[in-house]
């Protein structure tokens, strides 16, 4: 028995693939005329009903035109109480907005009073910190002057007071050694 051709195969696919799309369209075109016949009779009764309810407007409209002068001066009357409810909501709304506004820019001064205050708090801190490094310096520089003094004729100091402990230098000399022994010569 000869093998079918791949190719065969694919096409035999794609022509049954092809007539079940069509069969879906073609069940979806009956669909669609059963509902629009559907539609057209609804269509034809609504027809008849606005038939129906034309001639009934027909009546009432005769109805109308003696209501009509009634229903004009009551108008009248509507649009007179409409323009001043308008008015005075149109005043309300202004004065809410004035609030809105007041309220607005109320909270901005506060935050601008709020930043006015830290920045003064920071400045004042900043002052402060100067002043004590100012007399800090001021107190070295007055106990170094007075060692200078005492040791007039002496041998000078290597270090100035206010500076490092020698304990801690031979520390940090320790820690340079350190981190020069990690090279190594060959």
């Amino acid at each position: 028995m000869a093998k079918k051709d791949p190719k065969d195969k694919k096409d035999a696919k794609k022509k049954s693939a092809a007539k079940d799309i069509q069969m879906k369209v073609l069940e979806k075109l009956k669909k669609a005329i059963k509902k629009a016949k559907k539609a057209a009779a609804a269509a034809e009764e609504a027809a008849k009903d606005v038939s129906k309810v034309l001639e009934k407007a027909h009546v009432a409209a005769k109805d109308a035109k003696v209501q009509s002068a009634k229903v004009q001066a009551k108008n009248k009357e509507i649009k007179k109480q409409l323009k001043a409810k308008l008015k005075y909501s149109e005043k309300q709304a202004r004065k809410a907005a004035a609030k809105a506004k007041a309220r607005r820019n109320a909270a901005r001064l506060k935050v601008e009073a709020r930043k006015t205050a830290n920045n003064v708090k920071k400045a004042e801190k900043k002052q402060k910190v100067q002043a004590i490094k100012a007399m800090q310096k001021k107190a070295f520089a007055d106990a170094a002057a007075d060692r200078a003094r005492k040791n007039k004729g002496k041998k000078a100091l290597d270090k100035l007071a206010g500076k490092k402990s020698k304990a801690k230098l031979s520390s940090k000399k320790q820690q340079k050694l350190k981190k020069k022994g990690g090279k190594k010569k060959r």
